[in-house]
């Protein structure tokens, strides 16, 4: 019975996306890891795939020490050179997730503040890892 349930549930997650099979599996296992996505900083709160574009929502845990308002946009734009950095180092070593990017259109990852305004976007395509 439980393997049914299971199938059950898989089939309607799969039916309802718009993306490859492929991409819809990994974007199931991805969301089924989300609360290991976490640190001190920050939590992932969502993964999705639409038209073959995986995306995750990350959000800043609130802290009385930061001003979000009054953050500049090269710090901005530092973060977001920085995380693409880290993330295609991260992406492009592994081959499950290299795999996953190649089969992708890209994969995005928006990270925002904590009154869910966008805060930074990083966008990795297959190309990335070429260089």
């Amino acid at each position: 019975m439980r393997k049914i349930i299971l199938v059950c549930a898989l089939a309607l997650a799969l039916a309802g996306a718009e993306c490859s099979p492929y991409l819809r599996l990994a974007t199931i296992g991805a969301k089924s890891a989300l609360n290991q996505i976490e640190d001190e900083n920050i939590k992932a709160t969502e993964v999705s795939c639409k038209d073959d574009i995986i995306t995750y929502e990350y959000v800043f845990k609130n802290s009385q020490n930061i001003d979000w308002e009054a953050i500049a946009d090269e710090y901005k734009k530092e973060f977001t050179s920085t995380m693409k950095e880290l993330l295609m180092e991260d992406f492009c070593s592994d081959q499950n997730t290299l795999m996953v990017l190649q089969k992708a259109k890209s994969i995005v990852m928006n990270y925002r503040i904590p009154n869910g305004t966008l805060f930074s976007k990083v966008k990795l395509t297959a190309k990335d890892c070429e260089k």
